[in-house]
C-alpha cells in the first residue's frame, strides 16, 4: 500500500508503516532530520502520485476531493476524515488570502472573502473556491454576506502602525466596526484578527479597550497575545496580536494559543531551490534615507527583518554585503551587489507556497505579500482553533459524532 503521512510526528508514523512493508512517504513545509523518505514541501504538490492511503494531523479537509482516503488524528484518537467537521468561514480584509490560506489548511472552508484591493482578490480568486467580493466593506450591506462558523479578518492597520502616523482619529481604525457589526447580526460561533503591535499601545492603550469593549458587547469572550512569526516556523522577525474570540453561550474561559516551536526556520532553508530571479522581479528603486537609517540586511543562517506592504522598504538578500553603520540613524552598504528580495523570495518568507502567483504590477505584488498574515502562523492559531471548536459542539451538542478508528 502507498501511503503518504502529513501529520505531526509524520517520522515515527511513516516508520511504523514502513515495517508493516507499506511505500511511504512522509511531507511537511520543515526539513527533517530523522532518515527515511521524506519530502520537504506543501502536501498539495504531491496529491496526484497514486497514494493508497493519506494520513493528516490537524484534519486537512480540504483535501477530500482527492477521493483518496483520509485519517486524521483529534486528541491522540485516528478518526475518519469523513467524519472530520468542516468549519466555514466569512473573511474580510482578506487581501491575498494569507490568514484564509493557512485556516483552510486546518479544517476550515472559507465562502466568502472580501477586500478593496482588486489585485488582491484576483489573487485570492487562483488559490481559492470562495466567493471573492472586491469592493469597500462599507458599503456592502451585512445581510448580504452569507452566514458562517467563524469570521476571519486583519483590519486594516495602517493607522495602528508603529512605522506610520498613530492618529486616533485615523479614519482606517473604525474599519474594525463593520468586523464588530457582522459578529452582532450574524453571531458565529468565533472570530479570529490580527492587527500590529502598535494597537496595543495606540492612544495609551484606550484604542485598544475600546476595540475589546466593543466585541464583548456583542457576546464574546476574548482572548489575546502578541506573537512574535519566528516562532512558528515563519523565517522572519514579525511581531502581530493574535484577537480570537468565542460566543459567550460557548462557555469557553480558556484558550491555549501554539506553543513556541523548537526549531527556527532560517532565511538559507526557507530561499533554498528557489531560482535567481529575474530583474523585473526585484524593486530597483533609489533607497532612501529612511532606508538607510537601519540595517536591512539578515544573513542565511538568521531570519529576516519584517517583510513591509512598501516596494521599496523590502530588506535585503543575505548575499548582499553586509551593511555598515557609519553613526546614529545611518548605514551604509558594503562592497559588492546589493539587491533586495524578490517579489517571489518575500512571498517565500511569508510561507505562501511556492510557485504561487500573485496579480498585478510589481509595486502590488510586494503590496499583497507584505500586508499578508504569514500563512504558517495562520495555520497553528488555526489548529488551535479548530481544536477549542471541536470541543466545544462535542461537549456542547455532541455534533461531531466522530468514529474511533
Amino acid at each position: 500500500m502507498k501511503v503518504l503521512v502529513a501529520c505531526e510526528f509524520s517520522g515515527i508514523v511513516r516508520d511504523a508503516f514502513a515495517k508493516g512493508g507499506h511505500d511511504v512517504l512522509s511531507c511537511d513545509l520543515l526539513p527533517t532530520e530523522q532518515p527515511g523518505n521524506h519530502y520537504q514541501g506543501d502536501v498539495r504538490d504531491i496529491l496526484d502520485e497514486g497514494w493508497d492511503l493519506m494520513i493528516a494531523h490537524p484534519p486537512c479537509t480540504y483535501l477530500c476531493n482527492s477521493g483518496v482516503r483520509w485519517l486524521y488524528s483529534q486528541k491522540g484518537r485516528w478518526l475518519k476524515m469523513e467524519d472530520a467537521k468542516e468549519f466555514t468561514a466569512v473573511s474580510f480584509f482578506a487581501g491575498a488570502g494569507g490568514l484564509d490560506m493557512g485556516f483552510e489548511k486546518q479544517g476550515f472552508k472559507v465562502i466568502w472573502a472580501n477586500d478593496i484591493d482588486e489585485d488582491a482578490c484576483a489573487t485570492h480568486r487562483l488559490w481559492s473556491t470562495a466567493e471573492v467580493v472586491q469592493g469597500d466593506i462599507t458599503k456592502i450591506d451585512v445581510s448580504t454576506i452569507p452566514n458562517a462558523d467563524i469570521l476571519l479578518g486583519g483590519w486594516p492597520c495602517q493607522g495602528f502602525s508603529l512605522a506610520g502616523p498613530r492618529q486616533l482619529n485615523d479614519s482606517r481604525n473604525v474599519l474594525y466596526k463593520y468586523y464588530v457589526k457582522y459578529l452582532e447580526e450574524k453571531k458565529p460561533l468565533c472570530f479570529v484578527g490580527e492587527n500590529v503591535k502598535g494597537m496595543l499601545t495606540l492612544g495609551d492603550g484606550e484604542i485598544f479597550q475600546a476595540i475589546i469593549s466593543d466585541m464583548y458587547e456583542k457576546g464574546y469572550t476574548l482572548f489575546y497575545k502578541l506573537l512574535n512569526v519566528k516562532d512558528y516556523s515563519v523565517p522572519q522577525y514579525r511581531e502581530r496580536v493574535i484577537i480570537v474570540g468565542f460566543r459567550n453561550d460557548l462557555g469557553v474561559t480558556h484558550f491555549d494559543f501554539p506553543e513556541k516551536h523548537d526549531k527556527i526556520v532560517t532565511l538559507g532553508e526557507a530561499l533554498a531551490g528557489l531560482p535567481e530571479p529575474s530583474p523585473e522581479d526585484i524593486c530597483h528603486a533609489p533607497y532612501s534615507s529612511r532606508y538607510m537609517s537601519r540595517n536591512r540586511k539578515r544573513g542565511w543562517d538568521e531570519v529576516s527583518y519584517t517583510i513591509p506592504a512598501m516596494a521599496k522598504q523590502v530588506p535585503l538578500h543575505p548575499s548582499s554585503p553586509d551593511m555598515k553603520k557609519l553613526e546614529k540613524d545611518l548605514w551604509k552598504f558594503g562592497e559588492g551587489i546589493t539587491r533586495r528580495f524578490s517579489w517571489q523570495e518575500a512571498a517565500a518568507i511569508q510561507t505562501f507556497p511556492k510557485g504561487m502567483q500573485f496579480v498585478g504590477d510589481l509595486d502590488s505584488k510586494y503590496r499583497q505579500i507584505g500586508n499578508a498574515v504569514p500563512v504558517r502562523l495562520a495555520e497553528v492559531v488555526a489548529e488551535q482553533v479548530y481544536k477549542k471548536l471541536c470541543e466545544c459542539i462535542k461537549e456542547d451538542n455532541n455534533e461531531l459524532g466522530v468514529g474511533v478508528i
